[in-house]
């Protein structure tokens, strides 16, 4: 399916009659004008809920006209634009298409070489108020440190935000530290920061922000925090309400990390899942 085939089905939406609610259309070229004619169709469109338009080749200026779409669209929940060259120009204007929508709950940005300017502008999205963006995937992107401070001041102003996926994004102990920052007292459920070359002392300053946080599920996975950082979650668990999940794999942790991570296992009352493969541990000592 190439340009012309979604520029017919890009017309159903223009239907006064269509009911259509879902269109998936993976894998589909929109190098040129199927993008645009999407794009239109969705502006005449008044009852999609969903739109899934997964590795297609969109580029920047197509992300854009999307965007303008999107920003007024009366029903859309769930846009997914994943595996798409975007780059952060694209990402930071459907970023900020979301400012003026109050609808859209689920929006998928994974490796679309999103940025710090992309996640600027989502941050104001996340901080406008009535904003429903509840689920936001930035997994396998370019986003550094600058860019998570900016996204934690959206994810502090939050009341909706309840999953972010950040997962193998250069975010450095600066974006862990201002992560730890926005969990306390946020509606947060869900936060993945595997390989992000957190360190040990970020991971500290999550430990301590968890107690006070809604977290039920953290993927702190390959960010190298070693025993100093499995003592300071380890001392922080007992203490936790919500916490359900905790995934520490591939991260240097030796056995007195791991004996300390099971005590804390043994007096959570809510902790179910410690996951501590592809770390250091003796033979015999893993959880």
């Amino acid at each position: 399916l190439r340009d012309e085939g979604v520029a017919q089905l890009a017309r159903l939406l223009t239907n006064d009659q269509s009911e259509l609610r879902r269109l998936a259309l993976p894998f589909v070229s929109m190098r040129g004008s199927g993008a645009a004619a999407l794009a239109t169709a969705l502006k005449a469109n008044q009852v999609l809920e969903e739109l899934e338009l997964g590795c297609n080749g969109m580029g920047p200026a197509a992300a854009a006209e999307l965007g303008a779409a999107v920003g007024g669209h009366a029903s859309l929940r769930h846009l997914a634009v994943a595996q798409n060259p975007i780059l952060d120009a694209g990402a930071a204007a459907l970023g900020a298409a979301l400012q003026s929508n109050r609808r859209l709950a689920r929006l998928e940005l994974a490796f679309t070489g999103a940025s710090d300017g992309a996640c600027a502008a989502l941050a104001r999205a996340l901080a406008a108020e009535g904003s429903a963006l509840a689920h936001l995937d930035l997994c396998g992107n370019a986003v550094g440190a600058a860019g998570c401070e900016a996204l934690a001041v959206g994810v502090r102003a939050s009341r909706a935000l309840r999953t972010l996926l950040l997962s193998a994004n250069p975010l450095g102990p600066a974006g862990g530290v201002a992560l730890a920052g926005a969990l306390p007292r946020g509606p947060l459920r869900t936060l993945s920061v595997a390989g992000c070359k957190l360190g040990a002392g970020p991971c500290g300053r999550i430990a301590h922000a968890l107690p006070e946080s809604s977290l039920a599920a953290l993927d702190l996975s390959n960010n190298a925090i070693g025993d100093v950082g499995a003592w300071a979650l380890a001392w922080a668990l007992e203490s936790c309400a919500e916490l359900k999940e905790l995934r520490l794999a591939s991260n240097e942790i030796e056995d007195d990390g791991a004996a300390e991570l099971r005590l804390a296992l043994a007096a959570s009352a809510t902790l179910a899942l410690l996951d501590l493969r592809g770390n250091k541990i003796a033979a015999g000592g893993e959880t």
